[in-house]
């Protein structure tokens, strides 16, 4: 009986430097997550903040000229639908 309990301390002592072992790779892990989080934040605040100026200045660009703006849309819109009915026509072979 003394020698099932003194496994069973053992294998408790063992189990709890794992927990204590996982602990700190999980404190790590979150303190990494934070930093990169910090980092992700400020990319997309310069992101959006040339995807503003962008956007200002293509609606300028529609209001001044109405008529080239709807040509390039259409025939970028054709565009796309060719290339796109090509993939799928060509997956199917």
């Amino acid at each position: 009986m003394e020698e099932t309990q003194n496994i069973s301390q053992e294998e408790v002592s063992v189990l709890k430097q794992k927990y204590e072992d996982l602990k700190q790779k999980y404190e790590a892990l979150k303190g990494k997550a934070g930093e990169e989080w910090i980092h992700i934040k400020e990319k997309m605040q310069v992101y959006g903040e040339g995807a503003e100026e962008f956007f200002d200045s293509l609606s300028r660009y529609i209001k001044e000229n109405p008529q080239r703006a709807s040509i390039i849309a259409g025939a970028l819109g054709l565009s796309i639908g060719f290339i796109l009915g090509i993939l799928i026509r060509g997956g199917k072979r």
